[in-house]
């Protein structure tokens, strides 16, 4: 996944969160406020209608009580029972209707994930005195109830007529003690509902408050992820522009103006690798640089840098596709160039062919570390063999290799204590790994400009091309006279 993907999917996951925690704070918040909405309707209004009729109903039977202790109609005293009678059965049918605070649903327990505001109703208090005065009414209802069967009994039979007028006026008494009992429980329903309607709205307080946070926890998220991405930019930018610029110099003080179409070349091979389309460019004309060995063509028919489809043939970065003069039939004449052979773990037939002569002739300098295959190569032949490396390792001449500019004077040094040899080093890939391109590129410059001034001496270089990028290796290629696959 490239770069750019990569930043939508990030900023789409940035715009998820804030929306995924809106909507966890929305149902917790619906799924309570519609627990309040139910302990309003199915609590506290069912309450106060089953509480007023009930009252209601206490009030009519004193008056049926009070009729019978003072009428001496026997049959208004008989209608006054029965009027009694039904409305003490009516009591008793809804009295089981009436719901608790620990009945009704979530009981006012706010969820374990929202924090509430502190109530001002002592909600515990308000459950505990609720039982203590349901419990005493249904204590009293059961004694008025068992006195007003025993009313109706004594009614019945106008032998007990006195005790039946003493068993009315006792139930007068507990009638009013039972009205006050549900005046009591009547003032506790109306705190309940109170502390009812206070949480519905502290629950939609709440939904308000999390929703805000959510929505500034997301904007904070956002601004955070758009610096850190603005400055992945900018700093990207930064390096591409400072690699450009470093290759864009290095090439005009090699090359001077005929680096015009090598830069815009490179530009447009970094544009396309970060996914941005280059500018229009001016077309570049053709420009002849005289260099040590032959002329140089840069422009519209320069060569490519190396040619796949034709293994073995050696060509520069900007040699034209013409068979050098001084090629003979034993091989290219390398005298005072540097070039660039491709050896990786399966190198091309030119390559081989170019080792196995360089290898089977003499006058063959190689620079190696120690146990490498070039090393084990060049043990039993006709070969100096210095090691890269620092400090003493044996027999064998140590060359410092920490150092670039040390390097390049050791190499300089060989060619001139060995005029005619050609200083095989091994390899450019490991140096650029351990030092960096960048150092490896002056390099090669300095062993560029140092072989030129060496006639009869060569300098041949390998390098991996499979284990750097592309524009690694055109820079690279770039500095030789010659590259062979």
């Amino acid at each position: 996944m490239d770069f750019k993907n990569r930043l939508i999917l990030f900023f789409i996951l940035i715009a998820v969160i804030p929306i995924a925690a809106l909507s966890v704070v929305f149902t917790i918040t619906v799924i309570e406020f519609k627990e309040q909405i139910s302990n309003v309707y199915s609590g506290f209004v069912s309450n106060m209608a089953i509480l007023q009729k009930n009252k209601g109903d206490l009030l009519a039977m004193r008056a049926d009580l009070v009729q019978y202790t003072s009428s001496q109609d026997a049959g208004q005293k008989a209608s006054a029972i029965t009027h009694m009678q039904g409305l003490k059965s009516s009591i008793a049918g809804i009295a089981g209707d009436y719901k608790m605070i620990k009945d009704l649903p979530g009981g006012f327990e706010p969820p374990g994930v929202i924090i509430q505001p502190v109530s001002s109703f002592n909600v515990a208090k308000l459950a505990s005195d609720e039982t203590v005065v349901a419990n005493r009414i249904t204590q009293q209802w059961k004694d008025y109830s068992t006195k007003a069967d025993d009313l109706a009994i004594l009614a019945s039979d106008p032998n007990f007529a006195s005790q039946a007028s003493a068993t009315a006026g006792q139930l007068i008494v507990l009638n009013d003690r039972l009205v006050e009992s549900y005046d009591a429980l009547v003032e506790l329903n109306t705190q309940i509902g109170e502390a009812s309607r206070e949480q519905s709205q502290q629950v939609m307080q709440v939904a308000f408050f999390y929703g805000g946070l959510a929505s500034a926890i997301s904007a904070a998220c956002a601004t955070a992820a758009a610096i850190l991405v603005s400055k992945r930019v900018v700093l990207g930018d930064l390096v591409r522009m400072s690699k450009l610029d470093l290759i864009e110099t290095t090439l005009r003080d090699l090359i001077g103006g005929g680096a015009d179409a090598l830069v815009g070349m490179i530009k447009s091979q970094m544009s396309e690798e970060a996914g941005t389309p280059m500018p229009a460019q001016r077309e570049v004309q053709t420009a002849f640089v005289q260099s040590a060995s032959e002329d140089v063509i840069i422009g519209k028919s320069r060569a490519k840098p190396y040619d796949e489809a034709k293994p073995g043939r050696p060509s520069g970065a900007f040699v034209d596709e013409q068979v050098p003069q001084n090629e003979s039939p034993a091989g290219p004449d390398y005298a005072g160039k540097l070039v660039m052979l491709n050896a990786g773990s399966k190198p091309g037939a030119g390559a081989t062919a170019v080792l196995d002569r360089l290898f089977s002739g003499k006058n063959l300098v190689v620079l190696t570390r120690k146990g490498s295959n070039i090393y084990h190569r060049a043990q039993g032949k006709a070969v100096i063999v210095c090691v890269l490396g620092q400090g003493a390792l044996g027999k064998e001449r140590v060359i410092p290799s920490a150092n670039e500019g040390e390097l390049a004077q050791a190499i300089e040094a060989i060619m001139k204590e060995n005029p005619s040899a050609t200083v095989l080093v091994d390899s450019a890939t490991e140096l650029v790994y351990t030092l960096g391109f960048e150092r490896v590129f002056a390099l090669l410059r300095s062993l560029s400009e140092a072989v030129s001034s060496h006639g009869e001496a060569s300098v041949v270089v390998l390098v991996n091309k499979k284990a750097h990028e592309s524009r690694i290796i055109e820079a690279i290629i770039s500095m030789a006279n010659e590259f062979v696959d």
